[in-house]
């Protein structure tokens, strides 16, 4: 569940060691951050998952905020 939240990337100024994962259901929304990221310097990968599918504990920080009612109501 990105949505278009990377495309504030550049204002996070992430350090060159930096590694941005964009997860999100919707190709489409994926195709946008795909073609901005790929005009930056912001290493990154893309996948195209349901939250529920995905190994977090893989990661230093995960950005969810939208998502969390709808975990809590899954009970996930």
């Amino acid at each position: 569940g990105c949505g278009l939240f990377p495309l504030c990337c550049h204002y996070l100024q992430l350090n060159q060691k930096v590694h941005y994962t964009a997860q999100d259901i919707h190709k489409g929304v994926l195709s946008i951050v795909e073609i901005y990221l790929s005009h930056t310097k912001i290493s990154h990968n893309i996948l195209h998952s349901d939250i529920t599918e995905i190994d977090y504990s893989q990661y230093d920080l995960v950005f969810i905020f939208k998502l969390l009612p709808i975990l809590r109501h899954r009970n996930y």
